[in-house]
């Protein structure tokens, strides 16, 4: 797709220590599963974290899709809950400062790359950032019986995690599962990857009217 720069999560001496860099633990709601059908977002947040989990900065929102709002009966979100709230397009300049300089982390982030590349990257958000897939990096590095976002967290910090199916709260699950990957494996993990750039922050997109 080209949205992002895969990286991964390796024990050899490769790449740069994870435990060093930052990462923008990126979340998203949609109308639907496919943007190629007309799925929209609805929904999208990013948690910003230290390789040891220590929270740097949030950011949350609802978007106005300016199309049917489909999937309430797994997001909750209805179509007069997006009223008034961003188009995709002026969430972009945020999104931006938020994922400049950091790793975009995402559990299944080959689902959400479809959604920037159908929606935020002709907006303007800037493409070839470093991305790293929390669920391929389980498959890896941990041997479980479900790699499911809620069972994966349980099975490593004993806890369910809350706020299942709001961008935000799947975003916070996500973040600390990475942290608990990189803090509690047998030995130093590594990014192997392209390293995280500055990006340039685009212009706001005018707003309605």
């Amino acid at each position: 797709m080209g949205t992002l720069r895969m990286g991964a999560l390796t024990r050899r001496r490769v790449g740069m220590r994870a435990a060093d860099l930052e990462y923008a633990v990126l979340d998203m709601e949609t109308t639907g599963l496919e943007p190629r059908e007309g799925a929209r977002i609805v929904e999208i947040a990013v948690v910003r974290v230290r390789g040891d989990g220590k929270l740097v900065e949030e950011f949350s929102t609802l978007i106005d899709p300016r199309a049917p709002v489909g999937g309430r009966e797994f997001h909750g979100i209805g179509e007069g809950d997006t009223v008034g709230a961003p188009t995709a397009a002026q969430v972009v300049p945020r999104l931006t400062e938020l994922l400049s300089g950091a790793v975009v982390v995402g559990h299944n982030l080959d689902f959400e790359q479809r959604f920037l590349a159908s929606e935020l990257v002709p907006a303007g958000l800037p493409t070839g950032q470093a991305g790293l897939c929390t669920l391929r990096a389980l498959r890896s590095q941990v041997e479980l019986e479900r790699y499911s976002l809620p069972k994966a967290s349980h099975r490593l910090s004993g806890d369910w995690p809350t706020g299942q199916h709001t961008a935000l709260g799947d975003a916070r699950a996500c973040a600390k599962l990475l942290a608990e990957m990189l803090t509690n494996a047998p030995g130093e993990l590594r990014y192997g990857g392209p390293a995280p750039k500055r990006l340039a922050v685009p212009d706001p997109a005018p707003g309605p009217g």
